[in-house]
Order: structure tokens, then C-alpha cells, then sequence
């Protein structure tokens, strides 16, 4: 049942994400260190980034909406 997967993978995503805020707030990492970590992405790179997610994504969820898996 297809429900049941979702409710499955919601409930998965929802652990990680609750695993990953308590572990940061026990493990209060440094302002400076969690800045120093984060990708910075630069005005020319953006449409870079913006066409791989573009292309990552698209073509899924043409695939998910269309007739043919209905």
C-alpha cells in the first residue's frame, strides 16, 4: 500500500531530522566552525547550481505526474 510507504518515509525523515537537531544542540558546535563549514555559492555559480538541481529534479517529477504510473 502506498500510504503505508509514505507514512513510512515521512516518519524515516522526521528521525533524521529530530536525531540531527539533538545531536547539534548537544553537541553546540562553535558559531565560527559551522560557518567555516557551509558551502558558499558565488553569483556566477548560482545558475550552475540552479541547473543541476534543475536537471536532478525535473525530470522525477515529470515521471511521478505523468499518466503512465497511474
Amino acid at each position: 500500500d502506498i500510504r503505508k510507504f509514505e507514512a513510512m518515509s515521512v516518519l524515516a525523515a522526521g528521525f533524521v531530522l529530530l536525531y540531527y537537531v539533538l545531536l547539534f544542540l548537544v553537541n553546540q558546535p562553535e558559531v565560527s566552525f559551522v560557518m567555516n563549514v557551509l558551502p558558499r555559492v558565488r553569483g556566477e555559480s548560482l545558475y550552475t547550481v540552479l541547473a543541476l538541481l534543475g536537471a536532478s529534479i525535473l525530470p522525477h517529477n515529470f515521471y511521478i505526474h505523468s499518466s503512465i504510473i497511474q
